[in-house]
């Protein structure tokens, strides 16, 4: 899109009733899924014990893990503590979800933003409203884990990115290098804004133009990169490194058997000395497959329709969006391939991402199935095209909104062991469990009884396992509607 055809106000009266309905849905939707939550994810609990970390010894934090989230909950936790003296393990959990779901309600403004830039406001609207009914990326909100922190600097840097581009306002570029930045902090790749910037500035600074020429090119170059630099050389300074051990393993294609962290369910991680075929092609499925269930399979089409409709030749895509939106996809695919290369696996959470920047174009995919349904050429006045839009989004509604609102409570035998530990066993009790979330909300020291060297003489034994009847003090169903798997306590005290 030419400069002079973005003239119109980024916010005006339409954009704040679509904001404010958009807002107003994502908190209904936050609130609930907060309130119905039963445990967080085990990353959850690690960022917590990270924020706690941080209070105590915050220069321990900045050494050893990107800070970005942990003081986020830090943060939080400091604010909910105004209004409660409670030191329960429970502020902690709330504080940490609420922070989250601030993440996600400011993310989703800037994404709305962003598609009134790339598709218009009533396609935005559509798009982002689309985004919160999917079932996987609204628990994500939820879950205490880095995406949606992530994805809010990352929405706020682009939309600064695009503004710039779009406007010829150099100076937001340095916006987007601190919010790059800001970015880095919570996840290393926030900083890819600045690879997309220099790319549109390259291709600007040879081909010019009477709103951005070289000189411009520069300014925003240096300002971006001042920005970038002010916000990640003091970490990067304290750390002593750019990147994380594992994601240097990663990038090098270093083997690491020791780790586990996505070992999904004890599968290990199968590793190979390079790409080959058949590794690719099942990475390719695999992650398909993982965008489909974030998408709910329903709207996947639409998705390939409305990217194919947009990007090919005259279909209406500039090069900023070509270089921000197909970026975007490249980076996240590469990684995504990266990952199951070294790791065998790929989970829904890692391709939120490419999700939020593939929803823009579900408008235009379902207009196009609308239009193929009705054939148009019978439609002179759109109306029937019209409705069977709205039929189509209607129907998508209706697949996701039941498994959205469907209470998760796949684990309430983990609550009900944490309570069971916490109000029979001493507040110094050790508790050896193979899933930290039971002692973490028990409020209980823990060992993991798979790594334990030196067994303390008295301790508190929890296993998982199946439904068969088990020996142990007491024991609990993992989910009481499917009655699979039991939480066992036994109260273990050695002999001399």
């Amino acid at each position: 899109m030419p400069i002079e055809q973005c003239k119109d106000k980024l916010i005006d009266k339409q954009a704040v009733k679509h904001i404010a309905i958009l807002l107003g849905i994502a908190l209904v939707i936050g609130i609930y899924l907060v309130i119905t939550t039963v445990v967080i994810s085990k990353d959850g609990v690690f960022y917590i014990e990270q924020a706690q970390l941080a209070e105590s010894d915050p220069a321990a934090l900045l050494k050893s893990h990107y800070p970005g989230l942990p003081f986020m909950i830090m943060a939080s936790h400091k604010f909910v503590s105004l209004f409660t003296e409670s030191q329960s393990v429970y502020v902690w959990i709330y504080s940490a979800q609420f922070i989250t779901l601030v993440c996600q309600l400011l993310a989703i403004l800037g994404l709305y933003l962003i598609g009134k830039l790339l598709v218009g406001s009533k396609s935005s609207f559509m798009a982002i409203l689309t985004l919160l009914i999917l079932p996987y990326p609204a628990y994500m909100a939820t879950d205490v884990i880095r995406e949606w922190p992530h994805l809010l600097f990352l929405a706020w840097g682009l939309l600064a990115l695009l503004y710039a581009a779009r406007r010829g306002v150099w100076w937001l570029f340095g916006v987007a290098g601190v919010m790059a930045g800001c970015g880095y902090l919570v996840r290393p790749e926030g900083a890819q804004i600045v690879i997309y910037a220099m790319i549109w500035l390259a291709v600007r600074f040879y081909r010019p133009t009477v709103d951005f020429n070289r000189k411009k090119c520069i300014l925003s170059l240096l300002v971006m990169l001042a920005g970038l630099l002010v916000v990640v050389v003091p970490y990067v300074k304290i750390r002593g490194r750019v990147f994380s051990p594992k994601m240097e393993k990663l990038i090098t294609h270093q083997q690491f058997p020791e780790d586990s962290e996505y070992n999904n369910g004890g599968i290990q991680r199968q590793y190979t000395a390079g790409f080959d075929f058949e590794g690719i092609s099942k990475g390719v499925r695999k992650l398909a497959d993982r965008l489909c269930q974030d998408l709910m399979y329903y709207f996947a089409l639409p998705v390939v329709i409305g990217l194919g409709l947009r990007f090919r030749r005259g279909g209406g895509a500039d090069v900023i969006e070509r270089a921000i939106i197909l970026g975007v996809l490249f980076l996240y695919i590469f990684m995504m391939l990266l990952l199951y290369h070294n790791y065998d696996y790929i989970s829904r959470r890692h391709c939120l991402p490419l999700v939020i920047f593939i929803v823009f174009y579900i408008p235009a995919g379902i207009r196009a199935m609308a239009e193929c349904l009705c054939n148009k050429t019978k439609d002179k006045n759109g109306k029937e095209v019209k409705h069977m839009t709205c039929i189509l989004f209607a129907i998508g509604m209706v697949i996701c909104l039941p498994k959205l609102s469907k209470p998760r409570s796949d684990k309430v035998g983990y609550i009900a062991a944490a309570d069971w530990l916490r109000e029979n066993t001493p507040a110094d009790a050790i508790v050896a469990t193979p899933d930290g979330r039971i002692s973490f909300y028990a409020d209980r020291d823990e060992l993991n009884p798979e790594e334990m060297t030196g067994l303390p003489s008295e301790y508190y034994l929890v296993k998982i396992v199946g439904g068969e009847k088990e020996g142990g003090e007491v024991s609990f169903w993992v989910d009481k509607g499917r009655k699979k798997k039991r939480v066992v306590i036994s109260h273990v005290v050695k002999s001399d």
